[in-house]
């Protein structure tokens, strides 16, 4: 038993929880270490061929993780989606500097589901156009109805946890039925607070 508890415990290391530390009421602080270490995790590290800017800002946040990051130096970085995984990554690191631990920040995700198939007569332009081809604008339209509908319902979810945004959110799609399709909008809701991040 000791040592399934000893596997699961190491299994969590790799979220960095250990690098953290608490305060008087048992709730998580930021640390350096761990800012440290999500810097080094390898979807963050800078690849052999990224460019100078961004190994210069990757190094420089090394030395000093909570260091403020103009946005020029991120809009030098060359590589278009790099610049959009710094951005979302800064936006990570600023909401945790935000708040005094990580339970004064995060509120828990939030989803908005539904659930589609495309009406009788969608499906019987949908099929005529894939026998000529090209963009089947029948099926766009339900595509684009449930991509509406599940990101609406996720921030209805926001709004009844008390969230005051939602970062990092995402789209997925599941088919479970020949012609049913599962739309799932998704996202981590936090409180924002009208202070700026440590350090900067």
């Amino acid at each position: 038993m000791s040592e399934t508890l000893s596997e699961t415990r190491d299994f969590w290391l790799s979220c960095g929880h250990h690098l953290l530390d608490r305060d008087a009421e048992g709730r998580l602080r930021i640390t350096d270490a761990f800012l440290k270490a999500y810097l080094a995790r390898p979807e963050i590290t800078p690849p052999p061929e990224a460019c100078a800017a961004e190994r210069v800002l990757h190094e420089r946040l090394l030395a000093a993780p909570r260091r403020p990051v103009r946005s020029e130096e991120v809009a030098a970085i060359a590589d278009a989606d790099a610049r959009e995984n710094w951005e979302v990554m800064l936006a990570f690191r600023n909401q945790l500097m935000h708040h005094a631990t990580l339970e004064a920040g995060y509120l828990g995700i939030v989803r908005g589901i539904v659930v589609r198939a495309p009406g009788i007569m969608q499906g019987f332009l949908g099929g005529l156009k894939q026998v000529v081809g090209g963009n089947i604008e029948a099926y766009a339209e339900v595509c684009e109805a449930a991509r509406r509908d599940a990101f609406e319902r996720m921030l209805q979810h926001a709004a009844e946890v008390g969230a005051d945004a939602v970062i990092s959110m995402r789209y997925d799609a599941t088919e479970f039925a020949e012609g049913i399709t599962e739309v799932l909008a998704y996202g981590t809701a936090v409180k924002l607070t009208g202070e700026s991040p440590a350090g900067s």
